[in-house]
């Protein structure tokens, strides 16, 4: 046979080989347990690989290769380590473009971790919100900067009129995505002259419209919208009703309790 560790002929029953000098019982033991770390290593369970590349050093066997491992294994550790104190870092702060950089730098060394991708979803989702806010923000300033300026040229209309025009061709559009941020432009405006159009787009047959325009009503801010927020807690859509009891949390309203537990029922 040959010795395990420096490859020289020996005899089956020597117990150290006679060119190395090295135990070859412990020699054994120690590439059984670097066979296992090895494995938990492929399964991303770094700690546990770690732990058995010290038990292999443990055994006295002079063995870079363990040392090599146990060093690469660490890192990896270390690594994990700070980028999730990193990720959470930047999810405290709102910074979602670190957060997710973070993430999906852990993902990396261990793809299995439900916990970080609970964290990563998260931060997308943020991340595409606050996208969405800016986009609102520009379209209201597009808005009324067309309407001023529009207002400036004409003769024939009065700025309220105009105003009008301009925001229901918004919400009665037939392009999804500008609808949508016309009503968010509506409820971000708060002009009552505006909550006739909100309440008819509460109604629309399509549900990403009435979750929007649910959502539009609880920024609105009219006591007005309550009634109608209320009906919406019934919708056959879920995003609807969650939506809904959003709007009417954040508008103070108590006394649809019922209606909400009703509504979650369904």
């Amino acid at each position: 046979m040959k010795c395990p560790y420096c490859k020289h002929e020996i005899a089956n029953d020597w117990l150290y080989c006679g060119n190395c000098g090295i135990n070859i019982k412990k020699e054994n033991q120690a590439k059984k347990i670097i066979q296992s770390g090895l494995e938990f290593e492929h399964q991303f369970e770094y700690t546990k690989a770690s732990n058995e590349y010290k038990k292999a050093l443990e055994l006295g066997v002079p063995d870079k290769e363990i040392l090599e491992l146990l060093e690469k294994v660490t890192r990896k550790e270390q690594a994990i380590i700070n980028w999730m104190e990193k990720g959470k870092e930047f999810l405290s702060s709102r910074e979602w473009k670190e957060a997710i950089r973070a993430y999906e730098n852990v993902l990396k060394l261990k793809p299995v971790d439900g916990y970080v991708k609970t964290n990563l979803l998260l931060a997308k989702r943020n991340l595409a919100r606050s996208h969405k806010r800016i986009g609102i923000r520009i379209t209201v300033i597009v808005i009324i900067i067309g309407i001023g300026t529009f207002g400036w040229y004409s003769y024939t209309q009065t700025p309220k009129q105009v105003a009008q025009k301009t925001l229901k061709q918004g919400v009665l559009s037939q392009d999804l995505l500008a609808k949508q941020y016309a009503i968010e432009a509506l409820g971000g405006l708060k002009d009552k002259r505006f909550f006739p159009l909100l309440k008819d787009a509460l109604k629309d047959k399509n549900p990403a419209i009435r979750t929007t325009t649910a959502k539009a009503l609880g920024e609105f801010g009219d006591s007005a919208a309550i009634p109608f927020l209320k009906e919406s807690l019934f919708d056959k859509e879920w995003q609807v009703r969650y939506a809904a009891a959003q709007s009417l949390a954040l508008m103070g309203d108590t006394s649809g309790i019922q209606l909400l537990k009703q509504a979650l029922k369904r």
